[in-house]
């Protein structure tokens, strides 16, 4: 009887060690911070890689050489120097190269246009848990507004909601170390819905007038700042404090 008694005993360890490792091996990963509110801002990678492009059937491509992202993250969970949030959302800008008009806009291969990127107050949500490889991404946009690509008589939208929610596509790498710890985001999003307006002129161009196939491609680098205050409702206009360290994992 001592000896089932400590067979038993023995088999619930077992038990609940491979409990904890299961629960390890299938955690959501998360963003982490050394603080509990940090600004999140994000740059274009250097070289070709880091050009943001958009492209949809009938040979419309965009590429934008400069593109900056700016918002704050809230944690969810942690501690002292280890913080973590499951997402964080930020809000893009996109601009061109000096030679499409003063860093005002970004070069398309239709008809030789550059266009002009307007986000509109638009976000992107960046998911860090991880489905088949790649992470999840949202668009949101405020009630009526859309992201808008215009240039050659016709304007490309791209809205938030149900059509383009939780699209995978995303990467993460963590580079560096200590508080100078970072995150490269690399993005190969397809299936992204649009619209072309208006009809005739998209008709011309060969642009359909929606589609669900656009594909959004580029590589950048967030870097984390202590927040120290700002507008709660706004992405633009924090006061950074110094940067601190923050990573996926």
């Amino acid at each position: 009887m001592k000896h089932l008694k400590v067979l038993g005993l023995a088999l619930v360890a077992i038990f609940a060690l491979s409990a904890v490792a299961a629960q390890g091996a299938f955690a959501a990963e998360e963003f982490h911070s050394e603080k509990q509110n940090t600004i999140i801002t994000a740059e274009q990678q250097a070289g070709a890689a880091g050009i943001q492009i958009l492209e949809i059937e009938g040979g419309l491509k965009v590429e934008c050489s400069t593109f900056k992202a700016e918002g704050t993250s809230t944690a969810t969970a942690g501690s002292g120097s280890n913080w973590t949030a499951p997402s964080i959302t930020v809000r893009p800008e996109y601009k061109g190269s000096p030679a499409t008009g003063g860093m005002t806009k970004c070069d398309s291969f239709l008809g030789h246009e550059t266009v002009e990127v307007t986000t509109n107050e638009c976000h992107y949500k960046l998911f860090a848990a991880t489905t088949a490889e790649h992470a999840l991404t949202s668009v949101i946009c405020p009630t009526g507004k859309k992201i808008e690509i215009s240039g050659g008589g016709l304007t490309l939208k791209i809205g938030g909601g149900a059509e383009n929610e939780n699209l995978t596509g995303v990467r993460y790498t963590n580079l560096g170390s200590g508080t100078s710890r970072n995150v490269t985001v690399k993005a190969e999003v397809a299936g992204i819905h649009y619209t072309c307006e208006p009809e005739f002129t998209c008709f011309l161009a060969g642009v359909p007038n929606s589609g669900s196939n656009a594909k959004y491609t580029g590589a950048s680098e967030s870097k984390g700042f202590e927040d120290l205050g700002g507008p709660a409702a706004e992405t633009k206009g924090y006061t950074e404090g110094s940067q601190v360290g923050i990573w996926r994992e």
